[in-house]
């Protein structure tokens, strides 16, 4: 059974013999005999005996409105009992507590017994000096400025019992607290109130366990609750309630702590569909249900720099707002997210599917899964902008998330920063950059020993990076998809640095890139990383470098494919570029570079690495070169083109300086000139002495006339 389903059925259970005979003149056998009290001051008992409102001590019967008197003027503590049925006091009207003697409880037998204003006027009114406990007890039809079924300035407990059909202009429309308030295995239903509470308005301490409020709607602010003070809710329902403005549920400035309760299908005009929070906010095994909003935060809105946030082992759900944080928005103060799950939340026109964090905000989120969350701009999942302090995301999952432009996952961006460590991020999409993971406009990001499976987007399948620094560290990046640009990272006017990591199936299916695309004046450094199987559709199988600088160091790349262009493995377009201590192995190019290709100028310096079987539908089978290029201790075996240069080809714009190197076996399909190395007329080439040439047909290194 559900949590909502068990408090339902225990308030059910409570209510269970509710009457509503109203006007009634019933007479019991029994009526109070006042006695003397010993000095120890025994528990007075107090029995009502008529549903009639009378004041009267010569008519035989006590009715409420006496019991309360005969309580207020005995010392010590006191108990009136009411049987079940409806009490009507709506003349003379409120039923006011004033005992500073001692205690009074208020306990229904046989059943619930009701207590009804009939909409003439509030129910019950609690002096700051009473103590109240109230048991099996219907309070309703109140109406007033604030408080329309009860103002509590005292001590009030109500066990088993209901506050219904209650209204106020102003505050609270069922009830007002200034005092201690705790509800127990209660139900609390109200008609709502004109401005702030629309069923609770607190400045005091309110305490709910075991307990629902629903509310028709507040004006203004709180939905359900509006508080000031300290509210706790424990094991208890909100759910169908509406603000006019912020906090469909609850808005809070004071301090507010949910444990294993349930926020559903509450309403926001503006921000915050079940709790605005500008105050203290603890929330641990809680659940936020198809809660709404008309602006911001779909469940919870977070403001102010004072405001602090932790939400522990909850669950968000099918939570929605119209332009930003699906599920949690977060401006200034502290956010912490951990252990909980955060899915099918959505921003119908704007950023944020899931959440959304903004100026001065110090975010934490930690074991958390973000699955199927949408934003039709940006930050399927998660959005980080505008002066965020750093957020940090550790052991948390995110699948299945989507943007309608940027980062399926996460989208961080302007000025802000994000660390993204031991995760997983599957089958996230973008429909324009970072299928995962976004980073834009001057951020940093930080990626570590994290998992990137089958994203998509049209730009950097994985991960999309403008304007920005990204690094990312010992990481797996697997089948990821680019429509256009990078398969797995796309990048442009940015510093990329990736390390100790993995690339392996990843597709540029319209264009170049098959795992990294870098452009426009970026900085690319690569070292001890395998890219493996990769394809683009044009050129650079792993990585293309479009007038950018690339730096490639202790890295693997085999078996990548340059299904349409140039570069098997990399394709180098301008730029100053370094390939140093790496292997490339089986790798191939329908066009030119079966493994590595530069054009159009720019600078290549490769030392110390290993081109064995790779192979070139035209020239080059390892190399092409189009720009200035030094090669020094390097082995070039087995490699194959289709045409000229088994090896190497030097274009007529190109000039190559190779030192201390080995080639072996290298071949052309087509040709017996320069099944090595050979040299367009018009290139550059200079072979040292040590260079060595050994198993090749025909002639290992040809130079055009």
């Amino acid at each position: 059974m559900s949590l909502k389903q068990l408090v339902n059925s225990r308030i059910r259970s409570s209510l269970n013999q509710v009457s509503r005979r109203r006007g009634s003149a019933a007479r019991f056998r029994r009526r109070l005999r006042i006695e003397t009290m010993e000095s120890r001051r025994l528990l007075a008992v107090v029995m009502v005996d008529t549903f009639s409102d009378i004041v009267d001590s010569n008519d035989g019967v006590t009715s409420l409105r006496e019991a309360v008197v005969v309580a207020e003027s005995t010392p010590g503590n006191d108990r009136i009992m009411l049987p079940s049925g409806t009490y009507d006091i709506g003349s003379p009207g409120t039923l006011a507590i004033d005992d500073a003697s001692g205690s009074i409880a208020i306990q229904g037998i046989g059943g619930t017994a009701t207590i009804d204003a009939n909409g003439s006027s509030r129910v019950i009114e609690i002096s700051d000096v009473s103590s109240v406990t109230m048991k099996k007890i219907e309070v309703m039809g109140g109406s007033s400025a604030d408080g329309g079924g009860i103002y509590n300035e005292g001590d009030l407990t109500l066990i088993n019992g209901a506050v219904r059909e209650s209204h106020s202009n102003g505050r609270g429309g069922s009830i007002y607290n200034t005092g201690q308030l705790s509800l127990k295995n209660s139900f609390v239903e109200s008609y709502g109130a004109g401005i702030d509470g629309g069923a609770i308005y607190n400045t005091g301490q309110l305490s709910l366990k075991n307990s629902v409020v629903q509310s028709d709607a507040a004006g203004n602010d709180g939905g359900a609750i509006y508080n000031t003070g300290q509210l706790s809710l424990k094991n208890s329902v909100i759910e169908s309630s509406l603000a006019g403005n912020d906090g469909g549920a609850i808005y809070n400035t004071g301090q507010l702590s949910l444990k294993n309760s349930v926020l559903e299908s509450n309403e926001a005009g503006i921000d915050g569909g079940a709790i605005y929070n500008t105050g203290q906010l603890s929330i641990a095994g809680s659940t936020f249900v198809n809660n709404t909003s008309g602006s911001a935060a779909g469940a919870i809105f977070t403001d102010g720099e004072s405001s602090d946030t932790s939400i522990k082992s909850s669950t968000f759900d099918g939570n929605t707002t119209e332009y930003a944080g699906g599920a949690v928005f977060s401006l200034y103060g502290t956010l912490e997210i951990k252990d909980s799950v955060i899915q099918n939340n959505s921003a119908v026109n704007g950023n944020g599917g899931g959440v959304l964090v903004l100026e001065g905000v110090s975010t934490s989120i930690k074991g958390t899964v973000l699955e199927s969350n949408f934003a039709a701009d940006s930050g399927g999942a998660i959005l980080v902008e505008k002066g965020a302090m750093e957020i940090e995301i550790t052991d948390s999952a995110f699948r299945n998330n989507e943007a309608g432009s940027h980062g399926g996952a996460v989208a961080v961006r302007t000025t802000a920063s994000a660390v993204i460590k031991d995760s997983l991020i599957e089958q996230n999409v973008a429909a324009n950059n970072g299928g995962g993971v976004y980073v834009g406009t001057s951020s940093i990001v930080a990626i570590k020993e994290t998992s990137f499976t089958y994203n998509q987007a049209k730009r950097g399948g994985a991960i999309g990076v403008d304007g920005s620094i990204a690094m990312v560290d010992d990481t797996t990046l697997i089948g990821n998809t680019a429509a256009a640009l990078g398969g797995a990272i796309w990048s442009v006017k940015s510093s990329v640095d990736v390390s100790n990591g993995l690339f392996s199936d990843n597709t540029a299916i319209g264009s170049a890139g098959g795992a990294i695309f870098s452009g426009l004046g970026n900085s690319l450094a690569v070292t001890g990383t395998n890219f493996e199987q990769n394809t683009a559709a044009k050129n650079g199988g792993a990585i293309i470098s479009n007038n950018s600088d690339l730096e490639v160091r202790d890295s693997i790349f085999a078996d990548n494919d340059a299904t349409g262009g140039f570069g098997g493995a990399i394709a180098m377009i301008r730029g100053d570029n370094v390939i140093s201590d790496s292997t490339f192995v089986r790798n191939h190019a329908s066009g030119n570079g079966g493994a590595v290709g530069l054009i159009l100028g720019g600078t290549l310096d490769l030392s110390g690495s290993l081109f064995e079987a790779n192979e070139s539908g035209k020239y080059s089978g390892a190399l092409h070169n189009e720009g200035m290029t030094t090669v020094h201790s390097s082995l070039f075996q087995s490699n194959i083109a289709t045409f000229n240069g088994g090896a190497i080809f030097n274009s007529k714009i190109g000039s190559i300086d190779i030192v201390d190197s080995e080639f072996d076996s290298n071949d052309n399909l087509g040709s017996s000139d320069g099944t090595a190395i050979y040299n367009q007329i018009g290139g550059v080439l200079t072979i040292d002495s040590l260079t060595t040439f050994s198993n090749h047909d025909g002639v290992p290194v040809f130079e055009e006339a």
